[in-house]
């Protein structure tokens, strides 16, 4: 059900405008044999070397596919740091239109290591191929481990696409978690609320929440905090929420870059726009220096790295006084 406190949303003020959180390197349909031995390949002969930050040839078997990004979201040093310094650069698996599952609908690709000894290294725009399995599989198992260990009150800030049911349900059915969620999307509402009938929802952002002081033993905010009209107050409100010992779960993700046929990326195009605008695109490293005057200290960091995801990672546990 609805809270009486609800509000509409807070729209963000006119110094915010939306930000994009990824960009596209769509495939152009050319290809060239692919050979394990860079001194054969011959990607770098095929095209253009300008602006080599925005190309990448794919590895697909027996050829490579060459993608090509025309962003104007991101400048040329961003996109050298998605791409180059941090490798957070994932293929889309999923059928277009389909754009609903980015735990298995994404495999991350890296840097094929046979180019760095290459002569044509600065010539090309660098192999990549695919790695492993689904990407984010150590980040979701250690947050769906964490909300399967809740118990008493939670507020859930930004609940509407809620990925943890499976960890979440009993708890609130079985009365050991006593779920109150709010999120500015009614259409996701109405969703969760036909999930979790148990949980009181509430159409806000947090900034507009009647926030009950002191009240929660755990605040979740899962890739909402991009998103909120003011970063100041939506950090202060969640903190004031908490009990003292309480502890708050930030979950977010930084810029990161996709390699889609061309259908894919049309499907992307058509698809539905929320309200609830993305407006930042934050690093924990950001958000670190906001939480010692709140009285948070951290339990748990796992920032956003070469050797993990775009995915991060802050627990942080209320100070007691």
């Amino acid at each position: 059900m609805s809270g009486p406190a609800d509000t509409p949303p807070r729209q963000a003020t006119q110094t915010e405008r939306p930000r994009a959180n990824s960009f596209n390197y769509v495939d152009t349909g050319i290809t060239v044999p692919y050979s394990p031995d860079p001194a054969a390949c011959t990607a770098s002969r095929e095209v253009p070397c300008s602006e080599l930050h925005r190309q990448i040839w794919l590895v697909d078997g027996a050829r490579l596919r060459w993608f090509v990004s025309d962003t104007g979201d991101f400048d040329a040093a961003e996109i050298v740091r998605i791409k180059d310094e941090l490798g957070h650069v994932f293929v889309d698996l999923a059928a277009p239109g389909v754009l609903d599952d980015f735990v298995n609908g994404m495999r991350r690709v890296l840097p094929d290591p046979a180019c760095e000894g290459c002569a044509n290294r600065t010539r090309c725009g660098r192999r990549f191929r695919a790695a492993g399995g689904p990407p984010f599989a150590e980040e979701e198992a250690w947050i769906a481990a964490h909300i399967a260990s809740l118990c008493g009150r939670v507020l859930d800030v930004g609940c509407g696409e809620q990925l943890y049911l499976e960890q979440l349900a009993p708890l609130v059915r079985s009365g050991t978690v006593h779920y109150t969620g709010i999120d500015p999307d009614e259409q996701s509402l109405t969703k969760l609320r036909q999930a979790l009938p148990e949980s009181l929802l509430h159409l806000a952002g947090i900034e507009d929440f009647a926030v009950e002081q002191d009240a929660y033993d755990h605040v979740l905010s899962l890739r909402s905090l991009n998103h909120v009209a003011d970063l100041g107050e939506a950090l202060a409100r969640m903190t004031a929420a908490l009990r003292p010992g309480g502890r708050l779960l930030l979950v977010e993700t930084t810029p990161w870059a996709m390699l889609r046929r061309r259908e894919q990326v049309e499907a992307a195009d058509r698809a539905p726009r929320g309200g609830h605008q993305h407006l930042r695109n934050l690093a924990s490293e950001d958000v670190l220096p906001l939480l010692e005057p709140l009285g948070l200290r951290v339990v748990h960091h796992r920032p956003a790295a070469r050797q993990t995801t775009n995915q991060w990672i802050l627990l942080l546990e209320r100070a007691v006084l």
